[in-house]
């Protein structure tokens, strides 16, 4: 199938990708993506969710909503946010996603953007168990985010691996939200209540996901 570009505003310099199952997505999320496009001065930010993410390829560890139930409530997720786009290039194509293809795809079609991929520090220090690590490292931004302390300890160790990595260390609001706890929170409680918008909750209510 064919791959389509992102709908982002033309000549785009700056523009920032946020990767992840978003199963579901939630304020630790929304809050990740605009303390980066703050940071960094960021035009857009793109929210990819995984299709068939390879660190997940297990039964236990799969999405428990469908793609496009993930796509769905991202949308919702960042409907009044007009610096934030859903982009669904990795829920259209075969075979596994790794982050490098995507980013190699946008570098390709969007030869005059600056791209910034957008991580945790935790995802940072498992990078080169990753397709291609020092293509991303050295190819591209790297905004790491962290909201539990200083991510720049983090940062030094991987320089020490890869000198000529591009990262930025970026603090954000200390929310201690995961999609984890939000599914079981779902699955005991029936309420989600104040951890994700509340047109996701509706959304996962009515679909009756996670129950």
């Amino acid at each position: 199938m064919e791959q389509k570009l992102p709908g982002v505003k033309k000549n785009i310099s700056r523009l920032g990708i946020l990767g992840g199952t978003f199963d579901p997505p939630h304020y630790g999320h929304l809050l990740m993506a605009d303390a980066a496009r703050l940071e960094l001065d960021l035009e857009e930010v793109l929210f990819v969710p995984a299709g068939k993410p390879p660190h997940k390829n297990n039964k236990e560890a799969a999405p428990r909503a469908t793609p496009r139930q993930r796509m769905e409530m991202i949308q919702l997720a960042i409907a009044d946010n007009p610096y934030f786009r859903a982009w669904d290039f990795e829920l259209e194509k075969e075979g596994p996603d790794y982050t490098i293809d995507t980013l190699e795809f946008l570098k390709k079609n969007l030869p005059g953007a600056n791209i910034f991929f957008i991580m945790g520090k935790d995802s940072l220090e498992d990078i080169f168990s990753w397709k291609k690590p020092r293509e991303i490292l050295t190819g591209y931004d790297i905004i790491v985010v962290s909201r539990d302390g200083d991510p720049n300890p983090v940062i030094k160790k991987i320089q020490e691996k890869e000198k000529d990595a591009r990262l930025h260390g970026v603090l954000m609001p200390g929310v201690n939200i995961s999609s984890t706890e939000l599914r079981k929170r779902i699955r005991e409680k029936g309420r989600i209540s104040y951890l994700t918008p509340p047109s996701v909750e509706g959304y996962i209510l009515k679909h009756g996901i996670y129950l």
